[in-house]
């Protein structure tokens, strides 16, 4: 468990704490990080092209350049075919488009929120005097990124 990690390094000397630190902080950023999207790097592939793809789309169509042809845009495209498999209703390439663009600015937001926390622990951890410093530095973070969510 994370807490009793972090507690951990209250009894090593300074130097390694330190060290550790960084590892707890790499360890618990990508905890929250997999809270919000599927772990692994293929999943995490998908999410980028499949938000680039909707970018484009709607900064194409919005500026009457752009098709709505579905084997234009086969990330946009396999939710529509989810949908059309599943016997529901199937959403316009737009509102395809429209969902990813909402849910990678949210998903973007929250890493930004993360990656800052986790950098502001290293430095706090790294400027610390003593290993209970260190700790409360990995502490904040941790209590930091308790309500972040996308």
């Amino acid at each position: 468990m994370i807490t009793d990690r972090i507690n951990a390094l209250r009894g090593m000397p300074l130097a390694v704490a330190k060290v550790r630190a960084s590892v707890i902080t790499h360890d618990l950023a990508e905890l929250h990080r997999s809270r919000i999207a599927n772990p692994g790097a293929g999943q995490l592939d998908a999410y980028r092209e499949k938000a680039a793809e909707a970018k484009a789309f709607l900064a194409l169509t919005s500026s009457q350049q752009g098709s709505a042809v579905e084997a234009d845009w086969p990330w946009l495209a396999s939710d529509i075919d989810v949908a059309r498999d599943l016997g529901g209703t199937e959403p316009s390439l737009a509102d395809v488009a429209t969902e990813v663009s909402t849910a990678q600015a949210a998903w973007s937001s929250a890493h930004i929120m993360i990656e800052r926390s986790r950098r502001v622990a290293n430095a706090g951890a790294e400027a610390a005097t003593t290993a209970e410093d260190v700790a409360l530095a990995v502490e904040a973070m941790q209590d930091g990124l308790k309500g972040v969510s996308a």
